[in-house]
């Protein structure tokens, strides 16, 4: 049988959710794709829900999923494990509490089939999903056959959902094996955009696909909720390094340092905010500092980045005062907090 697409889900103790995602790539009227499960040490009962619903399976879908287990060593390490033994054509990445609309992948190869043309990288319709059940389209595409890749990238350069995520898109396997491309096991966040990156340097023509296909379930926290100190600055530096390999190194596009500068700012801005959203951080104080230097130092024009809002004020208070923007942060966010208690 020829596999036309593989789908890799990395799984660290999902639940029940496991279910819910695998079940809608099984609900697709196409047979030639395999489903691959990297349960990453899971220790929440993943390893039984997917042994169930394997033996709950018909006969014919048996086939489709392939489940293999390995001790806890991150996401990206899950990736790389059912990189290494996928055998489609393309390969497409699902996180494990996400899902995919029903016969997407079939009205995906109908486009794909209907054309000579043969693309590298095929990126369509996303659809973010709130706990409350609201439908916002995130990304939207006509049909497109694209020979500039490197004008297409930079199109998408400010746009952080199309240049980091992994999903809502097929890459062509034969390009990461020859290139040997994995996703770097030592980054903990935006080792998709570094990939992203990575797999561009090679692509040579993409297809955008009008079709919704991929359900991101927003009801999952982010990394940076989880972590912080000198660890964000190795990401976001990481990141903005990755960003302008690719964009000033590889396409000779000074133009788009303004843009990877921003994106530098707002995501060490973002960083400076999480400190004060986490409880037990004790040392808010110099992580704002530490990380407003860091920012600094990549772009000198950090603070100034900012036209409305919270944003904006953080910038000119920071400017004047390190110490009077803690106290405005800490401030507000306890009264977030407080907030959120009193809800409850």
């Amino acid at each position: 049988m020829n596999i036309k697409l593989s789908i890799i889900v990395p799984a660290y103790n999902p639940g029940k959710k496991i279910e819910r995602c695998v079940n809608s790539l099984l609900n697709q009227s196409f047979t030639d794709y395999e489903i691959i499960v990297v349960n990453d040490g899971s220790t929440d009962g993943t390893a039984e829900i997917l042994e169930q619903l394997h033996k709950s399976l018909p006969e014919e879908k048996k086939s489709l999923l392939r489940i293999i287990t390995q001790p806890n060593m991150g996401v990206s390490s899950a990736r790389n494990n059912g990189i290494n033994i996928a055998q489609g054509d393309y390969i497409m990445f699902v996180d494990a509490d996400d899902t995919i609309e029903p016969d997407c992948i079939p009205q995906i190869f109908n486009y794909l089939d209907k054309s000579s043309f043969t693309p590298d990288f095929v990126i369509f319709g996303m659809k973010c999903i709130t706990i409350g059940g609201e439908t916002t389209n995130i990304a939207t595409f006509d049909y497109e056959e694209i020979h500039n890749v490197k004008k297409f990238y930079k199109d998408l350069s400010c746009n952080v959902l199309a240049i980091g995520a992994p999903w809502g898109r097929f890459y062509r396997r034969e390009i990461i094996n020859n290139h040997h491309l994995t996703f770097n096991t030592a980054f903990k966040r935006h080792q998709d955009v570094i990939f992203n990156m990575d797999f561009a340097r090679y692509c040579n023509s993409v297809s955008t696909i009008p079709v919704y296909g991929y359900n991101y379930i927003r009801s999952k926290q982010g990394a940076t909720m989880k972590f912080f100190g000198e660890e964000i600055i190795f990401l976001n530096n990481g990141v903005r390094d990755s960003l302008i390999g690719y964009f000033v190194g590889y396409c000779h596009d000074e133009e788009v340092m303004l843009r990877i500068n921003r994106r530098s700012a707002f995501d060490y801005l973002y960083s400076i905010y999480t400190i004060y959203r986490q409880r037990g951080v004790s040392n808010k104080f110099f992580w704002l500092k530490r990380y407003w230097n860091a920012a600094e130092k990549n772009n000198p024009q950090f603070s100034f980045e900012y036209n409305s809002g919270i944003p904006k004020f953080v910038g000119k208070i920071g400017r004047k005062s390190k110490f009077l923007c803690h106290l405005f942060l800490y401030t507000i966010f306890s009264a977030e907090k407080l907030k959120l208690k009193l809800r409850r």
